[in-house]
Formats: structure tokens, sequence, C-alpha cells
């Protein structure tokens, strides 16, 4: 338990109405709703979510603030085909590591008007993150590590991983090596989806959100080690 006493069950009636009138009028008129039960209950639950996350990956940053481990509900439209201006989700993050947290690997959560989605892990590496990883993934003993942890988070749930981004395995590996599925990765990442959990709306919020982080360290953890 914790002191945050749980997302109001207004987030869930918010984003749905945001949804539907993804429109700065719509918003503006909302702003009070927004600032209570998104963007201040948002700074609670990860300034909550700090001690615990500790316990399972030490360094890890909880940053109670918009574009700390809260995203920004603006949508970047400028590369974009679709113009609305807002996400109709709370995007938070938890990073390990100095610098920009996109950068990092760390514990994602994302809630939409009828879901929480997971993760664990960098979706993409940097060019020297790359090939430190595939290094790591290649040698037979931290290779057979990562096999090792994505396993012990698979056994506890349904964890899964994108499809691999290459067809094939790097230049100088073999086709054949028992981790060509993680050689062909640009990034790794896992996680789930689950319909909202009754706890989200309760003081066991975090609890629960710091359980799911626990059963997907085991890979986030091996990944730290291997490019950080």
């Amino acid at each position: 338990m914790s002191d945050f006493p749980g997302f109001s069950k207004d987030l869930t009636k918010f984003l749905k109405g945001l949804e539907a009138n993804n429109e700065k009028a719509w918003l503006d008129a909302n702003r009070a709703t927004y600032d209570a039960v998104y963007a201040d209950a948002a700074k609670d639950f990860v300034a909550a979510m700090s001690v615990p996350l500790q316990k399972i990956a030490p360094g890890i940053r909880a940053e109670p603030k918009v574009n700390g481990s809260i995203m920004r509900i603006n949508r970047d439209t400028r590369f974009s085909k679709d113009k609305t201006p807002y996400k109709t989700g709370m995007g938070l993050i938890f990073w390990d590591g100095p610098g920009k947290r996109m950068m990092h690997p760390g514990f994602y959560m994302w809630i939409s008007p009828t879901e929480v989605a997971l993760g664990a892990g960098l979706p993409e590496f940097q060019p020297k993150q790359l090939e430190r990883y595939r290094k790591a993934a290649a040698d037979p003993a931290s290779g057979k590590a990562l096999r090792d942890a994505v396993k012990k988070v698979q056994g506890k749930g349904d964890y899964t991983f994108a499809e691999p981004r290459y067809k094939r395995v790097p230049k100088g590996c073999d086709a054949d090596h028992p981790n060509a599925e993680f050689l062909r990765r640009s990034g790794l990442f896992i996680g789930r989806r689950v319909k909202h959990p009754p706890e989200l709306f309760t003081g066991k919020a975090v609890k629960w959100a710091v359980g799911e982080f626990t059963r997907m360290a085991p890979v986030q953890r091996w990944l730290v080690d291997a490019i950080e």
C-alpha cells in the first residue's frame, strides 16, 4: 500500500471524452478535470512509485513532472497525417541512466480509455548501444543470461515482444545462433496490455504497477548491464 489513493474513475471518463472531442476547445473547457484527474494524479503516482522501483532497479529515475516521467499530452503532428492535437492516454516512463529518458532502459506505462499497456526495456537503441547489445547477445555467457531472463519473464504472464526489425542476423553471426531472434532486433522491449484492473482505482495502484514491473525486471536489468 502507498499514500497514493489510486486514479479517479473520472480519468477514464476524461480520456473517453478527449478521444471523442480531440480539439483544443474541448480540453480548455475541461482544463480543471485535466488538472485534477490527469496531471496532478500522474505526479502523485510517479512520486509514490519512486521508492518501490528503486528496490527492483537501483538508479531508476522517477521524476513527477511533465517531460520527466510524465509524457506530454500534446502530440507532435509535424510529420504525421493525423493532425489531432492530443494523445488520448496517459504516458509514464521510469528510466535507468543519465540524460534523455528515451535513450535508456526503463519501465513504461500507458493508460488508455480502456486498457493499461506496460513495458520494460528500450524500444530503439542508439548506434553504440546496438553494438554493445549485439556483442552481449552473441556472447555465450551473457547470451544465455538473456534467454534465461526472457524465459523467467514470460513464465510469469503473457509478456511478448514485437517482431524483430531485421530479417537477418548481423554480419559475422551464425544464422542458427541460439539468440538469432534477439540479434535481429534494433531494440529490446517486452510488455503486455490488460483491461483496466480494479487496483488502478484504489490505494493498491502502486503495488499493482510495481508488481508488473518486477515481473519484467529481469529483461530490463539484463539490458542495463549489457549496454549502459
